[in-house]
């Protein structure tokens, strides 16, 4: 089909689908999807199409914030609050809080992502935003304000309104019935009991997670579940190869170019070397964590690493 205005539309149409696809397959940091957005925001920009490129920016958003590149994501996520306000549009503001509330909180600012999550609470609506999953990111608005909500109350010091908070996260996902919804919720879902000690929960969570995971290809979620269940076979059966398989599926969502959250996914690694009696991989892994942190200013679990840090021999603690 020869350039034309016509053949630039079906192209940007197709690349939205491919996105959310090189998203839950390759993972969203990858240089695939990457393209695929650059490519939308492009198109957009020349065919003068403000919710082709709104889409665009929002999924390049992503981009960054799984790379842990907060300043850049912050930043696509003020722009775009914005200009949803300028606009008054109700549904561009729902997602540009989405993108805030992920960001301000996984760096720290658990506050500011709990107002984020409140304003597009109170916007969403479940007939007209139930449906944008495929076009944001491959999941919910709703279900990720109440998962990442529930984790950053659980970390402000309300654990009973955390959980509330989560539970409804998992039904709401349940209740709409994608299966991206529901393995993302599950996945981000699975965080609170691991903090909270919530065991049982937390095996119900990976084993549910896994399979959604596993029946539609969803490699974005796989290395998680691993990671979580290995942390429970070491406590079960102090498994030292459980600790090793953490470690490397730690890796292997780096090589997806997923740095987002690797602060958090390291801290049960140091504790299930503690638990093995091997003080100098726990140490090395609370020390990775915390460069980490300064690194890219994810500093939303930094203090459960430094309670890590006080459980090393005293001779290993800086």
């Amino acid at each position: 089909m020869p350039s034309s205005p016509d053949r630039q539309r079906l192209e940007l149409e197709l690349l939205g689908g491919l996105g959310v696809a090189l998203t839950n397959t390759l993972g969203p940091g990858s240089s695939e999807a990457q393209a695929a957005h650059e490519r939308a925001d492009q198109l957009s920009r020349e065919l003068g199409d403000r919710e082709g490129r709104f889409r665009a920016r929002w999924n390049l958003w992503r981009v960054y914030n799984v790379r842990a590149e907060f300043d850049s994501a912050i930043a696509v996520g003020d722009a775009l609050l914005a200009e949803a306000q300028a606009d008054g549009d109700a549904d561009h503001e729902v997602q540009a809080h989405h993108a805030l509330w992920s960001s301000r909180i996984y760096r720290g600012d658990l506050e500011a992502g709990c107002h984020h999550v409140d304003r597009a609470l109170a916007l969403y609506e479940v007939d007209r935003h139930g449906t944008q999953a495929l076009t944001f990111g491959g999941h919910d608005a709703r279900e990720c304000a109440l998962n990442n909500v529930g984790t950053a109350l659980f970390l402000l010091g309300y654990p009973e309104r955390a959980l509330v908070r989560n539970t409804e996260g998992i039904a709401h996902a349940l209740a709409l019935g994608q299966p991206h919804v529901v393995a993302h919720a599950h996945n981000w879902g699975s965080m609170l009991p691991q903090l909270a000690g919530a065991l049982e929960e937390l095996d119900r969570r990976t084993i549910l997670l896994a399979r959604p995971a596993d029946e539609h290809g969803l490699a974005i979620y796989y290395p998680e579940a691993r990671i979580l269940a290995a942390w429970r076979a070491v406590r079960e059966e102090r498994d030292h190869r459980a600790a090793e398989e953490m470690r490397n599926f730690i890796d292997r969502r780096a090589a997806m170019g997923t740095a987002f959250v690797q602060t958090y996914f390291l801290m049960p690694l140091a504790d299930a070397w503690l638990r093995l009696d091997r003080p100098d991989e726990a140490q090395a892994a609370i020390e990775e964590g915390l460069a980490r942190a300064e690194a890219t200013g994810e500093r939303f679990c930094t203090a459960e690493l430094h309670r890590l840090r006080a459980r090393l021999p005293g001779s290993r603690r800086p």
